[in-house]
């Protein structure tokens, strides 16, 4: 299956990987590309009916992420934990979902340098992540009253990290990102800092003075702010 795979344009990614990696490639029964990693181990799960070697690129490229150590998705985890309120307000999930959006911002310019079709990135690339529908979706259910609906918040999160990553640049955001403004600035405003702090982040060359850490921890800070200037229904 391997053969199937890695070709020249991936081929060094690999090396690179399997060097530190136990890398297994497992037939998935979902009929879909994933990857899982847990230390020095990962398994590349590939759809046996579509056999795409684009998609096996992205779940390299994930990989390689927590080769240069990247941990964002576990370090948001570990911050949410620290406080009940925004551990409750931002679960597992919905971190889980603003951590593969930020990755994919820092595969994106390697995968399309190695030569890959941007359409392939991602299932969804061509989608739009937002319409009017959600945004006044969320208008209607944002506030009650003067104070902010818990349930609310992690499809606000999740909406606008949706469109801040969105790898595809023919796609428009401005208008929705200004109703996101509108709906809450100081939430906004936090999550514009983590995708900027993100898209500029150096992981290649990341030290213990700056790195992905560092980056969460600002996060956390703002959101703790923001949590502290509002009521929660």
């Amino acid at each position: 299956m391997k053969d199937l795979l890695i070709s020249n344009r991936n081929e060094e990614l690999w090396e690179k990987l399997d060097e530190k990696f136990n890398i297994e490639i497992v037939p998935n029964t979902e009929k879909e590309y994933s990857v899982f990693t847990r230390s020095e181990n990962a398994i590349i799960y590939y759809d046996p009916t579509n056999i795409c070697e684009s998609s096996f690129t992205h779940e390299l490229l994930h990989i390689n992420l927590k080769y240069h150590e990247f941990y964002i998705s576990a370090a948001m985890k570990n911050n949410m934990r620290s406080d009940y309120l925004l551990d409750r307000l931002f679960p597992a999930e919905l971190i889980d979902h603003i951590g593969n959006v930020l990755d994919h911002l820092k595969m994106f310019k390697l995968y399309l340098k190695m030569g890959y079709d941007p359409a392939k990135f991602i299932y969804d690339y061509s989608d739009k992540k937002v319409d009017d529908s959600v945004i006044n979706n969320i208008k209607r259910n944002y506030r009650i009253g003067n104070k902010i609906n818990s349930n609310a918040v992690h499809y606000f999160a999740g909406k606008l990290s949706a469109i801040m990553g969105d790898v595809n640049s023919e796609h428009n955001y401005h208008d929705a990102e200004i109703e996101f403004q509108n709906i809450d600035q100081e939430l906004y405003n936090a999550f514009a800092s983590l995708f900027v702090e993100v898209i500029n982040h150096d992981y290649e060359n990341a030290d213990f003075m700056y790195n992905y850490r560092d980056i969460v921890g600002k996060f956390h800070e703002q959101l703790v702010d923001w949590k502290n200037n509002n009521e929660f229904v």
